[in-house]
């Protein structure tokens, strides 16, 4: 049977057809892709009026919180201020940090202190000078 395909034993490999199915994409070309600027970096008016109106605002909130609230509410108070002093000022806003640092510690009635307007005019500043 083995002449009968044309081919001895060691010959089958011959006998296979020679085509392979190849699966070819056609090319692709994406679209220019931009990163948005980190949160901070926006060019917000830092030194703007509305930026400290909000930032006054958040501070006057978290005063009302930190005097009425229990522990998880002044806790909680204090992470929004962190990240809302986070979206106006960049960078320098983890510097409201040390609010969650002192409800921590459990000295949650020094949130009282405007840190919003604080790391506001602190960015103001420090933006100026760049």
């Amino acid at each position: 049977m083995a002449e009968e395909r044309g081919g001895s034993d060691g010959d089958e490999a011959d006998s296979r057809p020679r085509h392979r199915w190849r699966f070819r994409l056609p090319p692709v070309r994406l679209p220019p892709v931009s990163l948005p600027p980190f949160v901070g970096e926006r060019r917000l008016p830092v030194g703007g009026v509305g930026v400290l109106v909000v930032a006054a605002l958040v501070d006057i909130g978290d005063a009302w919180v930190a005097l009425s609230a229990g522990g998880p509410g002044r806790l909680l108070g204090s992470i929004a201020v962190l990240v809302i002093a986070t979206l106006l000022a960049g960078r320098v806003g983890l510097l409201a940090g040390w609010e969650v640092i002192a409800v921590l510690l459990g000295a949650g009635r020094l949130t009282v202190i405007p840190s919003v307007v604080g790391v506001v005019l602190v960015r103001a500043r420090w933006h100026g000078r760049g």
